[in-house]
């Protein structure tokens, strides 16, 4: 075991002044007041004990100016036992020649009293200024608390992820008490928790140069999407619908985890009925497979506001509607509707083409009127009746004036829409 080394530092001058101690790795201690007893005629100030003295502690004594070698005297500075024995002690002077360090030949013995003197007779090298006073300490040796063990540490991490080691340990000492210190790891490198798997991490602690803190990190495979299942969504056509940031995955340790996708289309149009298909991509777990989204839209069918028979309308082609009426004549295998309807043209500089009526069943289907018609000059009308045929596995539902028919069919719509009535 190493020497252990105390500091006490000593003030001489013309006239001997305070003696004030300090001790080096311990606790400065308070000199007590100048406390003086006679032994066979000698005359010492006494010094506070210290107890828990390592077995091989040195004393360092440091001047405040050199001190004369010749004055280093086994006689001057020495330790005796609580016998009274002289104990085998080196006395040296430093090269600085203002520190002189006690050092015993064999450890001390646990648990012995021992009295360390420094006699007046110590004199500066310069004046050959004396101490005032003889000094001495009594001390009492006891095994010094060290580090028995360090509890290990175990640490847990997932493969290509940094270990967070902890910054403390607890350490029994041998004394069997145990306590909390700061520990400093090796830095793993990276190829140790690369993959799964176990390794050591060694550490060190202030308190121990011997024994080695030790943390054993545990390396587990990354968790990672191992199926994403397809996903099924209906919707109204025309509805708000955006595509979702993430889905479930099973993950490897057969969790359920919501992961983040991409989808491609990534955009949704709800405006036209249909079934639609988006492929998705999980980011950022290496996964290979896709998941399939199968949107379906399905067509809304908006009641239309139904108009009134007998009463003008004006169109969006600038004549002026009026139904009169809407018969309907069931035959053996096929239904009649028969219209009456008038048209004017009531503006005064306009010549405006007679436009088509068409009729609408359940089934989504339509029928446009047929025949040829004219034009109708500012401030003229005609009064006209015809009839829509068709099998009776189609049933009408409403008539439509809808003007132009092929710019019905390929043209924009009216801004106002179009005027229809219901078949009853």
């Amino acid at each position: 075991m190493g020497k252990i080394l105390t500091t006490i530092t000593l003030s001489l001058a013309l006239i001997c002044l305070s003696i004030v101690p300090t001790f080096a790795s311990e606790q400065q201690p308070t000199l007590a007041a100048v406390n003086t007893t006679v032994f066979a005629d000698q005359t010492y100030t006494e010094w506070d004990s210290k107890k828990d003295v390592p077995e091989s502690k040195v004393w360092s004594i440091v001047f405040n100016s050199p001190i004369s070698a010749s004055t280093i005297t086994y006689q001057n500075i020495y330790v005796v036992d609580s016998n009274g024995q002289k104990q085998d002690v080196t006395v040296r002077l430093a090269a600085d020649s203002k520190t002189i360090q006690v050092t015993p030949s064999k450890n001390y013995k646990s648990g012995e009293t021992y009295i360390l003197y420094i006699l007046k007779d110590v004199a500066s090298a310069s004046s050959q200024t004396a101490l005032k006073s003889n000094i001495r300490m009594n001390f009492i040796v006891g095994t010094a608390v060290t580090v028995k063990s360090i509890n290990a540490s175990n640490v847990t991490t997932i493969a290509g992820k940094t270990p967070v080691l902890p910054s403390t340990v607890t350490v029994t000492m041998s004394d069997g008490t145990t306590k909390t210190v700061n520990v400093t790891w090796v830095t793993p490198t990276a190829s140790k928790y690369a993959s799964a798997g176990t390794f050591t991490v060694s550490g060190t602690i202030a308190e121990s140069t011997t024994i080695k803190a030790m943390a054993t990190v545990t390396v587990t495979a990354p968790i990672t999407p191992v199926s994403v299942s397809n996903i099924n969504k209906t919707i109204n056509q025309g509805d708000s619908y955006s595509l979702p940031s993430t889905v479930e995955a099973t993950m490897s340790d057969n969790s359920k985890k919501q992961v983040p996708v991409t989808w491609n289309p990534s955009t949704v149009d709800t405006s036209k009925a249909g079934t639609y298909t988006f492929s998705g991509s999980v980011v950022g777990y290496g996964y290979s497979g896709k998941v399939v989204l199968t949107l379906t839209i399905v067509a809304v069918t908006v009641s239309p506001s139904y108009l009134e028979l007998n009463r003008d309308y004006k169109a969006h082609d600038g004549l002026t509607i009026t139904i009169k009426e809407i018969v309907k004549t069931e035959l053996v295998s096929s239904t009649k509707t028969t219209i009456s309807y008038s048209l004017k043209n009531e503006t005064i500089d306009q010549k405006i083409n007679e436009g088509c009526f068409v009729v609408h069943f359940s089934d989504g289907s339509s029928t446009n009127q047929g025949g040829f018609f004219g034009s109708l000059f500012p401030s003229e009308s005609i009064n006209r009746t015809y009839t829509f045929q068709e099998l009776n596995t189609k049933t009408a539902t409403y008539i439509e004036y809808v003007g132009d028919y092929w710019s019905y069919l390929f043209g924009p719509k009216p801004e106002n829409g179009t005027l229809k009535w219901q078949v009853i």
